[in-house]
């Protein structure tokens, strides 16, 4: 009678695949388990020969800055904002736009004189709830001691606020949210609509709608301290370019990216979409288009 030899281990059929690809799967395991190393390798060399650079090149998607546009040392161009995966951001400050330029007045944004959104008065259009009341009350402690909100080292704060008894008591609420530390769900801030400022944006706490940002009069944020809360992009006055039908998909929260080119490419910077919510508006995000292989 004759036996046929075990075959390799699955520890041994592993290392094959360590060996001859980026890594094994459970699925390659089993696959490579009905064949030979000798069949296996036929199999592979067999098959279309593809490119990885061409294939990252099609698919990767950083970030075009204005200086990038104007300067010559880009590998490729700006993506076309009508193909598919062009990007779009639904918060009005990032924090790539730390050190430019802030103005607002009629209920409008702009950073580096570019409009980025309008201020909704109804608090709806742009994410946020109309501020609260916030009191600045020091803890027990501090009072015993003469110490207030605003006399106390500001270093101090960045522990202090977080502390669970200073949340729950909401001490120095105000002076909290303005470095930063504010309690969750706050916003001590003025509101947006009716506000005029001009000066520089210091500090965005994160991508977001809603989060902490800073805004100063001086180039050096050391005067005219001011924090308020991201808002949401949003147009007082849409055009038909902004509001036309459009397919997108949701790649997180307040990013979005299209998946089909529109009829007719005539979209400007804004568009409308109701993907994450009901009417919501997204500002373009350039991004590189890499050259072709």
């Amino acid at each position: 009678s004759t036996s046929t030899a075990p075959g390799p281990s699955e520890p041994e059929l592993a290392r094959f695949l360590i060996q001859a690809t980026f890594g094994p799967t459970l699925a390659s395991i089993r696959a490579i388990g009905q064949m030979t190393f000798q069949q296996w390798i036929d199999e592979q060399m067999a098959l279309p020969v593809q490119s990885h650079r061409a294939y990252w090149r099609k698919r990767t998607n950083p970030y075009l800055s204005p200086a990038d546009i104007a300067g010559e040392e880009v590998i490729g161009a700006a993506r076309s904002r009508c193909d598919p995966g062009s990007r779009w951001v639904g918060y009005t400050f990032q924090r790539r736009d730390v050190g430019k330029t802030v103005k607002v007045s009629n209920n409008q944004i702009l950073v580096d004189d570019v409009h980025l959104t309008d201020i909704d008065p109804a608090f709806e259009g742009n994410g946020l709830a109309a501020p609260q009341s916030c009191s600045n009350n020091p803890p027990e402690y501090w009072q015993s001691r003469g110490y207030t909100c605003l006399t106390i080292d500001q270093d101090s704060f960045s522990w202090s606020c977080p502390d669970e008894s200073w949340r729950s008591q909401e001490s120095c609420q105000q002076t909290c949210f303005d470095l930063g530390y504010g309690h969750p769900g706050d916003d001590c801030s003025t509101g947006w609509p009716g506000v005029i400022f001009d000066g520089f944006l210091c500090n965005v706490r994160e991508d977001a709608v809603g989060a902490w940002v800073q805004l100063s009069t001086s180039s050096d944020c050391t005067a005219g301290l001011r924090a308020m809360t991201n808002p949401h992009i949003w147009r007082a006055n849409p055009t038909p370019e902004m509001t036309q039908s459009l397919s997108f998909a949701v790649f997180q929260t307040s990013v979005i990216h299209l998946l089909t080119s529109p009829a007719q490419c005539n979209l400007g910077t804004v568009v409308r979409s109701d993907v994450e919510a009901g009417g919501r508006f997204y500002l373009l995000q350039p991004r590189l288009e890499l050259v072709e292989n």
